[in-house]
């Protein structure tokens, strides 16, 4: 999935989370909240926020997608897998509005996001959830549901893209070692900051959800290579999410088993 962003340079640092975080990559678009079917859960509009509206919960095939205006509260949702892909928009991001949610109860925001489109795993704490949420303009939230493993190809799998967030398919192992490599396509410049993340990357467990690296991989003019890996207690199937702040900033990442 291919989120394509207007604000390419805002990145991690304006982009932070805290989530308790078949070949080819699939991509969608900003407009690719799934058809309405059914109304799940309740919400509320907190009152402090005159020109709120009360949030919209629709049910999709396999997701879940909230929209509103302003600060609310919505739920319970009944969110009954491990994990989800939650892809959230927030039309305030160009006036430096901050989408917040935050799970009813915890202190700490599950979300908390300055880019127009953002992309990160969700392992809900309980099958049934109540989110508070807090935003300037309008929002979305969708929670996809985790892909089927019968999808997953062998690895070693390459993926390439360029600008916004990809999503890829299912790779699987044999082994109990997995690795994720990811390579600058883009104009190299030796010269340029080192520390700047033009493309970055995370590997994440396709059962659990859970991240495999402590930390994500990223390249970018100067460090045009990264690499990680790690030893895992039995082979299993995994997944990417990249994102890359323009579609300069190619990339090219592989889940290999060494």
């Amino acid at each position: 999935m291919k989120h394509k962003s207007p604000l390419a340079t805002v990145g991690i640092a304006v982009c932070l989370t805290v989530l308790t975080a078949c070949g080819a990559s699939t991509t969608t678009s900003s407009s690719s909240a799934p058809a309405s079917s059914t109304t799940a859960g309740q919400a509320t509009t907190a009152e402090s926020t005159p020109q709120a509206s009360t949030p919209q919960v629709s049910q999709g095939q396999d997701s879940i997608t909230v929209s509103g205006v302003g600060n609310g509260e919505v739920g319970p949702l009944t969110l009954d897998q491990p994990y989800y892909i939650v892809k959230t928009t927030n039309a305030s991001a160009a006036d430096y509005g901050v989408l917040t949610v935050t799970v009813k109860g915890k202190e700490l925001p599950t979300i908390t996001s300055l880019a127009p489109e953002y992309t990160r795993v969700f392992q809900p704490p309980s099958p049934s959830v109540t989110f508070t949420i807090e935003c300037p303009g309008a929002y979305t939230l969708q929670f996809t549901k985790p892909p089927a493993l019968s999808t997953a190809v062998p690895a070693p799998k390459s993926f390439e893209g360029a600008g916004g967030t990809t999503v890829t398919g299912l790779v699987s192992t044999k082994g109990t070692y997995v690795k994720l490599s990811l390579e600058y396509k883009g104009q190299a410049d030796p010269n340029a900051a080192t520390g700047i993340m033009l493309v970055d990357a995370q590997i994440y467990d396709a059962v659990t959800g859970d991240s495999i690296l402590n930390v994500p991989r990223y390249v970018n003019k100067a460090k045009t290579e990264d690499s990680d890996g790690r030893t895992t207690q039995k082979p299993g199937a995994y997944f990417l999410i990249v994102s890359s702040r323009s579609d300069a900033d190619t990339w090219e990442a592989k889940i290999t088993e060494d």
